[in-house]
C-alpha cells in the first residue's frame, strides 16, 4: 500500500537502568486468548463515543500482536497494565504536546516510541514494525543494538506487563500520531540477551 505522505519513526531506549519499583501497584489485566479482558474490573479505555473505542481497539490489537510475535519465540504472552497505560499515555501527550519524539527517562521500565505522519496507524502496524528489525538481529553475538532494539524488547522473555499511550498532535497542517509502550520489566540488557532472546520457532 502506498500512501503519499507517510513517514514513520520508532525508537527504543538504548539505557539499561535496574529495574526499580516506582511505589504504583495497579493491578495487572487479565486478557483471555482473544484479547479481551477476562476480569469484571476492567474500566479503562472503555467509553461509549467513537473515539474512545478506537483508542481500546488500538490497545487491544498491540497487545495481540506483541503476543503473536512472543508465541512465535516460545515466550510467555504479555497483560496490560493500568499504571504502565497511565504513565504510557502521559508521556504520548507530552511529545504531541511538543510535536518530538522523545524518551521519558523514567527508569524501571522498557520503552519503545513510535511516530506516523501522514496516515492513520493500527495497533498491529505499529508491533509489526517493531518487529521487522529481527532481520538485523545476530543470534550467534546476541546483544544490543539500536536497529533491533525494538524488536528484542517486544520479545523480551522476562518482561510480563506492558503499558500503550497514544497521542494526535500536529506539525503544520499534518496529522501526527506519537505512541508510547512501555514494559515492565525492562528488557534489553546486556548480558541477558542469550535467555531473553530466543531463536523462532517457526
Amino acid at each position: 500500500m502506498h500512501f503519499q505522505s507517510l513517514f514513520l519513526v520508532a525508537m527504543t531506549c538504548s539505557l539499561c537502568w535496574v529495574n526499580a519499583d516506582d511505589g504504583s501497584t495497579s493491578p495487572l489485566i487479565q486478557l483471555d486468548e482473544s484479547g479481551m479482558d477476562s476480569s469484571s474490573e476492567y474500566e479503562e479505555p472503555m467509553g461509549h463515543d467513537l473515539e474512545d473505542r478506537s483508542v481500546n481497539s488500538f490497545y487491544l490489537q498491540c497487545l495481540k500482536a506483541h503476543n503473536k510475535y512472543r508465541r512465535r519465540h516460545g515466550v510467555p504472552s504479555l497483560v496490560l497494565d493500568r499504571n504502565l497505560n497511565a504513565k504510557a499515555r502521559r508521556w504520548a501527550k507530552t511529545m504531541a504536546s511538543r510535536n518530538s519524539l522523545f524518551h521519558s527517562g523514567i527508569k524501571g521500565y522498557g520503552e519503545n516510541l513510535y511516530a506516523s505522519w501522514g496516515t492513520q496507524v493500527t495497533g498491529r502496524n505499529l508491533v509489526d514494525s517493531f518487529y521487522k528489525e529481527i532481520k538485523y538481529y545476530n543470534y550467534n553475538a546476541p546483544g544490543f543494538s539500536k536497529k533491533t532494539g525494538h524488536f528484542t524488547q517486544v520479545v523480551w522473555k522476562s518482561s510480563k506487563a506492558m503499558g500503550v499511550g497514544v497521542a494526535k498532535g500536529s506539525d503544520g497542517g499534518t496529522y501526527v500520531v506519537l505512541v508510547a509502550v512501555l514494559y515492565y520489566p525492562q528488557g534489553n540488557y546486556q548480558g541477558q540477551f542469550r535467555a531473553n532472546v530466543p531463536r523462532p520457532r517457526y
